[in-house]
């Protein structure tokens, strides 16, 4: 071969691999990109939760997992810049909010170890940190606790002092290890498996069983609730609403994929779906009538704030995209498109949506 030939060869290989390398230029309708550190050859995905926000502060937890360098950052909402950084080695969860405190839930050796931390919101700084045997998933926060599910229960942890409660499903172990669901309210957390329900209050010592369900809640996936109606999204794609009064099934669903957590909202619920193609249902949460159906969903929770709905979406099968809907018509009052798909938010502060993506990176787009 020529030489201008394998210059040509070396070129077209130089130019695959850096376009998995996570540097591309901002679309100029970002007011900030802020990204994670992850290899510039041959890089498969990376994480990125979900952020949380807090004032002028915006906390961000991604990395490029494989080689174990996620990192807890805390970012200036209006321009990304760093205001501190803290190591977590893999990230398990978005982090959770309270007081001068963030918490961080991290794994290290590849899931060997897992880790809840506590720090100071302003430093950086670690205030109690606790090891756990196994994952901890779905971190909820109810006052000065976050409730977490567990390999066969459900854990407690005291924000303030890292005191950490265990409480093991009774029957669980012998139960065929049915999906262990976890939701709440501002005063209580609600969790179970198959038929039985439990709530856990801030002031109780111990969980209370409640009232059991009037069916079976399959391998839930999804799970939501407003204090009066439990809704559980099954990974084999149906949606049960039940009443926690008397646990009876108020109504139910069926679609080939239910893919996200439910985001319930003044008596609605809005939820995305599968069913051969992506759908962001809006549903009476009491009767279950649809009252609005978008042609676009993802996996991401749908995000509510002043009226509008925030989603993610695949923007009819092409580049991924961020709608703003209205609440009530599901009209869409914006779009704006992802370089790359989004795998973490929406969420919004002070006119600034933020949206991660597979690539670790924290997008932000200035919006009224």
């Amino acid at each position: 071969m020529a030489k201008a030939g394998y210059w040509l060869v070396w070129v077209g290989m130089i130019a695959t691999l850096l376009a998995g390398c996570g540097c591309r230029s901002s679309s100029k309708e970002f007011l900030w990109s802020f990204q994670t550190d992850r290899p510039m050859f041959l890089a498969g995905p990376s994480q990125a939760w979900t952020p949380r926000i807090d004032g002028d502060t915006v906390f961000f937890c991604g990395g490029y997992l494989w080689n174990q360098a996620s990192k807890l950052f805390a970012l200036n909402l209006q321009d990304g810049h760093v205001k501190w950084e803290y190591s977590v080695g893999s990230c398990e969860a978005s982090p959770i909010l309270s007081g001068q405190s963030v918490l961080v839930f991290s794994s290290r050796l590849h899931g060997q170890q897992y880790f809840v931390q506590s720090l100071n919101k302003s430093s950086g700084q670690m205030q109690w940190k606790h090891q756990f045997d196994s994952r901890i998933a779905e971190p909820l926060l109810i006052g000065d606790y976050v409730y977490c599910s567990a390999q066969a229960g459900i854990v407690r942890v005291k924000i303030s002092s890292g005191e950490v409660q265990s409480f093991d499903l009774p029957g669980y172990a012998t139960s065929g290890r049915q999906a262990i669901w976890l939701t709440g309210t501002a005063e209580s957390a609600l969790f179970g498996y198959g038929k039985l329900v439990w709530t856990w209050k801030q002031e109780q010592e111990l969980p209370q069983p409640s009232v059991p369900l009037g069916g079976l809640a399959g391998l839930p996936s999804s799970v939501g609730t407003d204090g009066r109606t439990l809704v559980l999204g099954d990974r084999k794609g149906s949606l049960l609403a039940f009443d926690l009064q008397n646990g009876e099934l108020r109504w139910s669903f069926q679609w080939n994929q239910v893919l996200s957590m439910p985001l319930i909202v003044d008596g609605k619920l809005y939820i995305n779906v599968w069913n051969g193609n992506y759908m962001l249902k809006a549903m009476d949460l009491t009767t279950g009538a649809e009252l609005w159906a978008h042609p676009d969903g993802w996996f991401e929770t749908p995000y509510y704030e002043s009226g509008r709905i925030y989603n993610a979406g695949r923007y009819a099968g092409g580049p991924a995209a961020l709608s703003v809907l209205d609440a009530k018509t599901g009209n869409v009052e914006a779009q704006f498109i992802s370089p790359d798909e989004i795998i973490a938010g929406p969420v919004l502060g002070d006119g600034i949506i933020l949206f991660g993506t597979i690539r670790g990176t924290l997008n932000a787009v200035p919006f009224k």
